[in-house]
């Protein structure tokens, strides 16, 4: 299983379901479980962007309460596509329509040049699990991988 960090407050929008898409400034060719964690950073950006009116409806106006330095949920990477490929028609709008809503689109960065990778069945922990995450998508130790599988009653493309 895979581990992706993602700076709040996208990974807990992630891991409650309001969040599908992560849009990154590179590709991958992985596809299957990878477990979202919350990383360690938080500044004032960080919170004044979490008090804006979509972000704070979907964080239920507590952005002070995000948790930092765990792992939140466990989704099924299914597809990464171009954000904008308009000419090829091979864009994230072209092959999963309906998907990027306004407020998913108000939560990346879907300019061009950006990859758009798609998750389905995100399941939210019932309790974080603390771990130190890093830059890109990496592989967790097995026995984490182990613990996250027995907390979660399935890991999609596993």
């Amino acid at each position: 299983m895979k581990i992706l960090s993602l700076w709040q407050p996208w990974a807990t929008l992630m891991a409650a379901g309001y969040k599908r898409v992560e849009t990154r400034s590179w590709s991958t060719q992985y596809r299957g479980p990878v477990a979202i964690h919350a990383a360690r950073k938080w500044n004032s950006e960080l919170d004044q962007l979490s008090r804006t009116e979509t972000f704070d409806e979907a964080l239920a106006g507590e952005p002070e309460n995000l948790p930092l330095g765990v792992i939140l949920a466990v989704g099924s990477l299914v597809d990464v596509c171009p954000t904008h490929a308009k000419m090829r028609g091979d864009s994230v709008f072209d092959r999963w329509p309906g998907l990027v809503t306004a407020v998913e689109e108000e939560f990346g960065n879907y300019s061009p040049g950006r990859f758009a990778w798609v998750f389905d069945d995100i399941q939210r922990l019932s309790t974080p699990l603390p771990w130190k995450g890093s830059q890109g998508l990496r592989e967790l130790p097995p026995e984490v991988s182990a613990v996250l599988r027995s907390t979660i009653s399935k890991v999609v493309g596993d």
